[in-house]
């Protein structure tokens, strides 16, 4: 059995200015030091497991621990005037209940850019950039279309494009009916979407509803990992086979789904 592919952090930066942020200032006049200490060991918390997690009854425990003189209804009132002030995303907490932000995003995905091979990415506020590994300052949401990025006219296109992304690859049954059908793991379809973004930039596809993005993304990924059977099918020995690439952008690929 493979090594499990590990997905917190050891260590994570922490800004010498920290104490100084408008966010913590206002949190701390609010709720006084506890509301720092809940703060701080949130962050530990959370890049541990990742990037994002969950505010459930069992990260509350985990955050309660050796914090003495904080209750678990405090807690949850900090949580959310950290929520509120924006040290945590606002959009994805109230919708979801995931803490999470940009600069957590950001540092995560910057210290673990040397790892190897792809992990299902859900929840992202920013983007996982290019061939370098290096974080885009693009908002992806999944959740929240309306946050305060700029950009050039094509913008709200490619931010839809990317939500709708991430809300697939966060749809169950969109990943295990990948997986069942095509026998294929969750790197490889993370994977796939990824060269689906790239193809719909490519030849500047542009889905007018999520419905449209996601009946195209099914038979694109119907057409990938059929061709990419049997290109292994080939390689395994079987006759090869020449020819042009089959794309699945013309509108009779529209046709059937799953």
């Amino acid at each position: 059995m493979g090594r499990r592919k590990k997905q917190g952090l050891d260590t994570f930066p922490l800004d010498v200015d920290f104490f100084e942020d408008d966010k913590i200032t206002s949190i701390v006049q609010e709720f006084g030091v506890k509301g720092a200490a809940v703060a701080l060991k949130l962050l530990t918390v959370i890049y541990k497991h990742g990037y994002y997690i969950e505010w459930n009854e069992a990260t509350r425990r985990q955050v309660l621990v050796n914090l003495p003189g904080v209750t678990a209804s405090l807690c949850d009132e900090i949580v959310r005037g950290l929520a509120k002030c924006g040290f945590f995303n606002r959009s994805v907490f109230s919708q979801v209940g995931i803490l999470t932000s940009k600069g957590i995003q950001k540092r995560y995905f910057e210290s673990t850019r040397r790892r190897h091979g792809a992990v299902a990415t859900p929840y992202l506020i920013v983007g996982i950039g290019d061939e370098n590994d290096e974080v885009s300052d693009v908002d992806l949401s999944m959740l929240d279309s309306g946050m305060d990025e700029d950009g050039g006219p094509s913008a709200p296109y490619r931010e839809d494009e990317q939500q709708w992304c991430r809300i697939l690859l966060g749809d169950q049954s969109f990943t295990e009916c990948c997986r069942m059908r095509y026998h294929v793991s969750d790197d490889d379809i993370v994977d796939a979407m990824r060269l689906y973004d790239i193809d719909n930039r490519a030849k500047d596809l542009r889905h007018q509803t999520f419905t449209d993005y996601r009946r195209h993304a099914y038979n694109w990924m119907r057409i990938h990992f059929e061709e990419k059977h049997k290109q292994n099918d080939n390689d395994n020995g079987r006759n090869r086979r020449t020819g042009t690439g089959i794309t699945a952008t013309g509108a009779q690929d529209y046709a059937t789904e799953f």
